[in-house]
């Protein structure tokens, strides 16, 4: 998480472009591949009962983010959402 708070700041700091409607669309694209990072490597590592719970508060908070976000980014969201599905299933 500290590394997409980082690249957010990065971004937001850069302060190159002033159009807002580019900005937010490399926002979105930027959340889409960092879910889908997040979530190949979780599922490569695969589920562990040791940092379960930590992993399912860290995808809720993907999930609420990509809420907030809209419909553009709903392939990152159903992801998240079979993500959470799988890592309740596994269980502590």
């Amino acid at each position: 998480m500290q590394a997409l708070l980082s690249l957010s700041s990065e971004l937001q700091q850069l302060g190159v472009r002033l159009d807002d409607d580019w900005r937010q669309q490399q926002a979105g694209a930027m959340l889409q591949r960092f879910v889908s990072v997040y979530v190949d490597r979780l599922e490569q590592s695969g589920s562990s009962s040791d940092n379960g719970a930590q992993c399912l508060w860290d995808l809720a908070f993907l999930q609420k983010l990509n809420g907030l976000w809209g419909p553009d980014i709903s392939t990152a969201s159903e992801r998240v959402e079979a993500s959470i599905s799988r890592q309740r299933d596994v269980g502590p």
